[in-house]
């Protein structure tokens, strides 16, 4: 009995394990797609990271890729002006079936990608303000990406029994939505000047932008032109109808009805149309009489379009001599409106480029004329004035005002060290403490120095601070003078005077108690405490050495010192 328990529950046991088995593998899998859901996630977040930084519009380029995608969106849409076509063989009105859905695709694909900007790569500061933002642009660019431009070509189906009257009501909807989108293009582009400096202030941008404005009123007049002109003929087809003696039906317009009598009636009356005295086509006679609205293929028509549109902006509309229908004359005054926009925009950029282009050659001209007096003021040779004008001409104009001291940091590196070595190397020498450096030692003490300005009254050291410079002044006066009686020794000397007042002029140097201060201890972690102020009398301009770089000198003599005196003593035992 025993055994045949045990032997059940050996059973049982061997059964479990596979079942066990599956589970745990079932676990295992399941942890391996929960955590290869996680990479992805993790991967789909740094890629849509890495696109928000890229695309960021308070960066220069993300606000650029944002214009070209609202530029995209306006120049989609024109092109649904192109689907209606009259058919030459039927006299009848047909439509560009591949062109509707390629144009409802490109529609679809700009406002994707303008919503994506909006609603997920704006960065905002804080809830609020994300709040604020959402809505704002929910208002304003939801109504950009309405598309108004799929509900007409479902209208537009429909022309035959809506007639053309009724059918061109909603285009000024379109029309109103396109501003809209322009306007908002604008008003990017100018963001986008104002934040990506450098870009969009380049002469090429505004041109380019203003050429842009240009081309994009030229492929919007002329789909509306050719637009127009099919619209033209069939309401010259409802003329016809309604004078007829033997009666028409608005459905034989339509290239699908097959009602043959309607058809044949059709194409009797539509000569009718063909002659210019039976009917006024205006402005849109060219696209009659050229058969341009005959032709089915948009890379036929489209450049025709294009042409008569950027030819009548050009010309201010002059050319063009409308019949006495209103929205016609309203289609040219709005032509004119747009040709003198564009050239006034023409004329303001071209009146501020020019105003620029003055006032920096103005600025060069003045920058030049300062910088010669500052070279010839501090007596630089002839050899350096030339290499300095020689490589700083295209640096003047990237700095608003002359600063010489950026002008010598930017200068090479040979150069700007051979013009501090001759403006200061004999003022250094006048240090007695330093005089016995060699010319090596003393030109890379040379190096260190910094130009600096002090304006007038100011205080460069005052009693009782620690002197963390030594200053070797260039030009300016400076008064020197302690409020306690001072006992100096031969080596705190001040310009080589040892009065208690007086001044120092260019040529002069203080702060040379630090010399003694780092000669007595290299490696003295605390600077000498002044025992006296000094304050410019004017505008001081001098080179600077910091107590860092000059211990950082006589360390180095130090170490060199103590390796001559080590080997010399290795020599002798």
């Amino acid at each position: 009995m025993h055994v045949s328990v045990r032997s059940q529950d050996l059973r049982l046991e061997e059964g479990a394990n596979p079942v066990s088995g599956h589970f745990q593998g079932g676990l295992q899998s399941g942890v391996e797609i929960k955590k290869l859901a996680q990479s992805c996630n993790h991967f789909l977040a740094k890629c849509f990271l890495l696109l928000k930084k890229i695309h960021d519009p308070q960066r220069p380029y993300g606000y650029w890729v944002f214009l070209i995608s609202c530029v995209m969106i306006i120049s989609v849409d024109p092109v649904f002006f192109y689907v209606p076509t009259i058919a030459a063989e039927r006299k009848c009105l047909g439509f560009d079936g591949e062109l509707r859905i390629t144009a409802i695709a490109l529609h679809s694909i700009s406002a994707i990608v303008y919503l994506t900007y909006v609603n997920y790569l704006l960065p905002t500061a804080s809830p609020k303000i994300e709040v604020k933002h959402f809505w704002h642009f929910s208002l304003i660019d939801l109504l950009v990406v309405l598309p108004l431009p799929l509900v007409l070509l479902i209208l537009i189906i429909d022309i035959p029994e809506l007639g053309v009257q009724n059918f061109m009501f909603p285009m000024n909807f379109f029309l109103l939505q396109y501003l809209l989108r322009v306007t908002r293009c604008y008003t990017l582009f100018t963001k986008a000047t104002r934040v990506s400096g450098i870009l969009a202030e380049a002469k090429w941008a505004k041109a380019a932008f203003n050429f842009l404005l240009y081309l994009n009123g030229g492929h919007v007049f002329g789909a509306l032109w050719y637009f127009s002109a099919v619209a033209r003929e069939m309401i010259c087809w409802e003329h016809a109808c309604s004078v007829s003696t033997t009666g028409c039906s608005r459905r034989s317009f339509y290239c699908s009805h097959e009602n043959s009598i309607d058809n044949q009636w059709f194409f009797s009356v539509n000569d009718l149309c063909r002659d210019d005295l039976a009917f006024d086509f205006g402005i849109f006679k060219e696209a009659i009489q050229h058969q341009i609205v005959d032709v089915t293929s948009f890379v036929g028509k489209f450049p025709y379009c294009l042409r008569w549109g950027l030819q009548s902006l050009s010309s201010f509309g002059q050319s063009l001599q409308p019949s006495a229908s209103p929205g016609e004359n309203i289609f040219v005054i709005s032509i004119i409106t747009y040709s003198m926009v564009l050239f006034v925009l023409f004329i303001g950029n071209m009146e501020m480029y020019l105003q620029s282009v003055t006032i920096k050659s103005e600025n060069v001209r003045l920058k030049e004329r300062e910088i010669e007096q500052w070279m010839s003021s501090r007596q630089l040779s002839e050899k350096f004035q030339m290499e300095f004008k020689k490589y700083q001409p295209y640096k003047w104009q990237e700095i608003p005002r002359i600063d010489v001291a950026s002008n010598l940091l930017n200068l090479p590196k040979d150069l700007k060290r051979n013009i501090k070595r001759e403006l200061c190397l004999e003022q250094i020498k006048q240090v007695q403490e330093l005089k016995k450096f060699n010319e090596a030692t003393l030109d890379s003490l040379c190096e260190c120095l910094k130009l600096a300005y002090y304006n007038e009254r100011s205080y460069i050291g005052r009693e009782g601070n620690p002197v963390d410079e030594m200053l070797f002044v260039v030009q300016g006066k400076l008064r020197v003078y302690t409020s306690v009686s001072t006992v100096r020794t031969g080596s705190q000397r001040t310009g080589h005077r040892d009065h208690k007042n007086h001044h120092l002029k260019g040529g002069d140097f203080c702060g040379e108690e630090l010399v003694a201060w780092f000669q007595a201890d290299p490696y003295s972690s605390n600077f000498p405490v002044s025992t006296r102020t000094i304050q410019a009398l004017t505008d001081v301009e001098a080179f600077v050495l910091m107590a860092d770089d000059l211990q950082n000198l006589f360390i180095k003599q130090h170490s060199v010192h103590f390796l001559q005196s080590y080997w010399r003593f290795r020599r002798i035992w």
